[in-house]
């Protein structure tokens, strides 16, 4: 089912490190990204890292203005999710902030134990966004659509997913995996994605065995 949406509220849950800076909140015109991406590129290796591929995201999908940076990056960095292969970026948020905490803390510990890290206090930023466009919305479809909701695997969400972004659909708008009746944004354009702001510091603490974060998420 499609559904519109104007103007609806989304959570993200960040690194505090990634990006460090809206670099391009002054930027009002497609066109302005090109020059300062070319001259940045020539001398400043920090800028780089925080652009990432700019190439990846056709100009009239791009975002501008305050808060452009946090929107971008997911899809600068493309990276392999329920919903791309990481050959496309996606933004991931959701619908509510404890959704949005939930999902990143199950992925944060899940990362940390594979990579068997000591104890760790990890900083983290609560973004607020509005996204606006037309989904595919399966958020009711979870006995319909089990593979692509299975919590191991992605394989099925990404086969799910690729006929919808070549319909030219702005998201998908799913059932959260990881947090029973929340619900969840993945966003395929940026410019779909507006309004964003920083909300607070967080912080989520690993022991060595298992995460704790605010508002009693653990993980």
């Amino acid at each position: 089912m499609i559904a519109e949406f104007k103007d609806l509220p989304c959570w993200r849950v960040i690194p505090t490190r990634v990006p460090g800076a809206d670099l391009f909140q002054g930027i009002a015109d497609y066109g302005e990204w090109e020059a300062v991406f070319e001259v940045e590129n020539l001398w400043n290796e920090r800028t780089r890292g925080v652009l990432g591929n700019l190439a990846q995201v056709p100009p009239g999908h791009r975002a501008y203005g305050p808060g452009s940076t946090f929107i971008m990056a997911p899809f600068a960095f493309p990276a392999a999710g329920r919903f791309g292969d990481g050959s496309h970026g996606v933004l991931y948020a959701g619908l509510d902030e404890r959704t949005a905490l939930a999902e990143v803390a199950f992925h944060r510990a899940k990362f940390m134990r594979e990579t068997r890290r000591p104890r760790e206090t990890l900083d983290h930023q609560v973004l607020g966004l509005a996204f606006t466009g037309k989904a595919e919305d399966i958020r009711s479809a979870t006995e319909a659509l089990v593979q692509v909701y299975a919590p191991d695997t992605w394989t099925a969400g990404q086969a799910f997913a690729a006929p919808v972004r070549a319909r030219g659909l702005d998201a998908i708008a799913y059932a959260s995996v990881r947090r029973l009746g929340g619900e969840c944004l993945a966003g395929f354009r940026p410019n779909a994605f507006h309004q964003c702001r920083h909300l607070r510091l967080i912080q989520f603490f690993w022991d060595g065995a298992g995460l704790r974060g605010p508002d009693g998420i653990t993980a």
